[in-house]
């Protein structure tokens, strides 16, 4: 089949595709159909590698950036608090800078006057015969060698120390009048027991004079005779 060469200026049918042409050097090429003067283009070989050769996998990883570490979301957002400074303790101890003033007691809780704790006030009860009031006045750990109790007509003088650094000195007041020279006590572990032998067979309401009537009167056997 006669192929035609579509170059401006030749227009010549060519039955043979190796027949030169003289509108152009070289022989003819065609394509799909149509004659051109243009070469092909050389195609481009790959270089020979033996199929056997080892490919190495640390050249690559060599060849990559690395990687940037990434926190997770939570970590990155939130910055994590610093730890407050524990506070300095407070010493128990008196600074000896400090003036104190005359006759200034110490309003620390527990402070001991002298060393000793001083007792303001006791728990007591007692029950009574015709002839007599015996009385517990409730202190634990009484020093019986340095105790002193002395009897009166109104009242018991009373100065106790205790073994744990306590002290309980008063003037305990009577209700009635007593026989001081018939009185006597007795120290225990828990208390104080005294044993008030009355003036007169009257019955006593309450043990000291400035306690309040309750109603309620204890009393153990027979009135006495006046």
């Amino acid at each position: 089949m006669a192929k035609k060469c579509v170059h401006k200026g030749c227009e010549k049918t060519y039955e043979d595709d190796t027949q030169e042409c003289i509108y152009h050097p070289g022989p003819p090429v065609f394509h799909e159909g149509q004659k051109d003067d243009t070469p092909a283009p050389e195609p481009v070989k790959a270089p020979d590698v033996p199929a056997d050769t080892p490919v190495s996998l640390g050249s690559l990883e060599e060849s990559l950036p690395a990687p940037v570490p990434r926190l997770p979301t939570s970590q990155a957002a939130t910055p994590k608090p610093s730890a407050s400074p524990k506070p300095p303790e407070e010493s128990e101890d008196d600074d000896p800078s400090v003036e104190v003033k005359k006759g200034a007691s110490c309003k620390r809780r527990g402070a001991k006057k002298g060393g000793e704790e001083k007792v303001d006030t006791v728990r007591h009860d007692f029950y009574q015969t015709g002839t007599s009031v015996i009385a517990s006045l409730y202190l634990k750990k009484i020093e019986k060698d340095s105790a002193k109790v002395t009897f009166h007509d109104n009242h018991v003088e009373l100065d106790l120390r205790t073994s744990d650094s306590k002290r309980y000195a008063t003037d305990f007041l009577l209700y009635g009048t007593v026989k001081p020279e018939d009185c006597k006590y007795r120290i225990l572990g828990t208390k104080l027991e005294l044993t008030l032998v009355k003036a007169d067979a009257a019955a006593w309401p309450v043990l000291r004079s400035d306690d309040k009537p309750t109603g309620e009167m204890i009393q153990v056997g027979r009135a006495g005779r006046v």
